[in-house]
């Protein structure tokens, strides 16, 4: 959705949003459920900005495309108990001789299978996008990050969490290959 005020000073707005906006109620919806927004003040350079915006927006569209696909495939994945062992085990390194720490850890991820957020909708336990809800939760919920709030960030973008993350996905993805 595009606002252009077309007056210079003024503030033209890109909103990717998947509802189409025909009333307040689901413009407001919009601005509160989106998936980005960029805002850029009106002025004689404004065209090149928007077309940078655009750009943006059709990359973010393109991702969020391919990533509706690959977690709507993961659904229709059935995983057994064996697959979920093999995972967990390349996930945590784990065995007899694991530490307390670890052991907790595998503990806390198969409960999540099993009872994790989103657990009980239909098409999601015994999947491989249960298993994925699992590893995602894991990750934001119980990967310990020491400091603050930017710490977790950093984490979750190019720290211990991203790294758990992409491993599962990496490991979960060869379910649907």
């Amino acid at each position: 959705m595009f606002i252009n005020p077309f007056t210079n000073g003024r503030t033209f707005t890109l909103i990717n949003t998947d509802l189409r906006i025909v009333c307040g109620n689901a413009l407001s919806s919009a601005l509160a459920n989106n998936d980005g927004v960029y805002r850029i003040r009106h002025s004689r350079t404004i065209a090149d900005r928007v077309q940078i915006a655009a750009e943006a927006s059709a990359a973010a569209v393109a991702v969020r495309s391919h990533n509706v696909e690959f977690l709507q495939a993961l659904t229709k994945v059935r995983v057994n108990d064996t697959q979920i062992a093999a995972f967990t085990q390349s996930m945590f390194k784990h065995g007899e001789n694991s530490n307390r720490r670890v052991l907790d850890r595998v503990d806390i991820f198969n409960g999540l299978v099993e009872i994790g957020m989103g657990s009980d909708l239909k098409g999601v336990r015994g999947t491989a996008y249960g298993l994925y809800q699992a590893a995602i939760e894991f990750a934001d919920h119980h990967i310990a990050v020491r400091g603050n709030g930017q710490n977790q960030l950093n984490s979750a973008l190019s720290g211990s969490i991203a790294i758990f993350k992409n491993k599962a996905t990496k490991l979960i993805s060869e379910f649907v290959a």
